[in-house]
């Protein structure tokens, strides 16, 4: 995120509302209500779907893939960057720019590997989101690599490790 006065507050409301082990469904809350108010209330959404976390993922998607083009538009967001096709096919192959949020394609862009994860699992990603002792879809990243090579300086592996027992 951009460093600013709108990230903060952004953060603020997301990490104040987090609980538990399960945080997607208030990011997903929060990123909507940001899109809402970047229409001054002229889109409206239904914040309840984001209540229970077995929900929350696949009504997101689905709810994203709906009204993308309604919040660009009323939101006045200008440029190429409209997802493709992925209110059709609720799978992002083409940036979709947002207010204030630009959501990556699952697959490398401009050369650079998939962010977080690829749909060629036999592809490296360039950012781990899975468990300390997990490995992500076909070994495309591995936990315990997080912070292998120093990566996690001046935190050690150990410190980030999960408490044994």
């Amino acid at each position: 995120a951009k460093r600013g006065a709108w990230a903060a507050g952004f953060f603020a409301v997301w990490f104040r509302a987090r609980c538990g082990t399960h945080d997607q469904g208030v990011l997903w809350a929060t990123l909507f209500a940001a899109w809402s108010a970047a229409t001054d209330g002229a889109y409206a959404f239904d914040g309840a779907i984001f209540a229970r976390y077995k929900m929350a993922h696949g009504a997101a998607v689905a709810m994203l893939a709906r009204d993308a083009a309604t919040i660009r538009r009323l939101a006045k967001v200008p440029g190429r960057f409209d997802g493709g096709a992925f209110a059709e096919t609720r799978t992002i192959h083409w940036p979709l720019e947002l207010p204030r949020v630009l959501l990556l394609p699952s697959a490398p862009v401009a050369g650079l590997p998939a962010i977080r994860s690829d749909f060629d699992e036999a592809r490296q990603t360039f950012a781990c989101h899975t468990r300390w002792d997990k490995v992500e879809r076909g070994g495309q990243c591995r936990g315990v690599d997080v912070c292998a090579r120093g990566k996690c300086a001046p935190f050690s592996a150990a410190d980030l490790a999960p408490p044994s027992g």
